[in-house]
């Protein structure tokens, strides 16, 4: 697994603990690939940490007038679901374990880098 430590940090402590939460449970999952049972509370635990992170990051968006807000939101929308339909897949055994793990470290790599470091300047910006 690729070093992630890096990555998702950009200065807004709210934020940057929660990718680092969100980082750990990717962590967990990789040391627990083939166990089935704790994998599976895992993939629970990484939706519905998601979730509420997403949430989280939106509403400190409005309150710093981020002006990509609605457009973040749709991203929000589209990762939560092809997360959904990647989670069905590994549910029905379509997928490994593994390979939805490398669905959620690029994912989450993606969004952070690109996404969230929009927002990131924005914040730099205003302060």
């Amino acid at each position: 697994m690729i070093r992630l430590e890096e990555q998702g940090l950009f200065g807004y402590d709210q934020v940057d603990v929660q990718h680092k939460q969100f980082i750990d449970l990717l962590k967990s999952l990789n040391i627990n690939l083939t166990d089935a049972e704790k994998a599976e509370r895992i993939v629970k635990e990484l939706y519905l940490f998601t979730q509420y992170h997403f949430t989280s990051e939106e509403n400190i968006m409005a309150d710093h007038d981020y002006p990509l807000l609605s457009a973040h939101k749709k991203t929000h929308n589209k990762l939560t679901f092809d997360l959904r339909s990647k989670k069905a897949l590994w549910k029905n055994r379509e997928i490994t374990t593994k390979q939805l793990l490398d669905f959620l470290v690029e994912w989450f790599i993606d969004h952070t880098m690109y996404q969230d470091e929009l927002f990131a300047k924005h914040i730099r910006n205003s302060m």
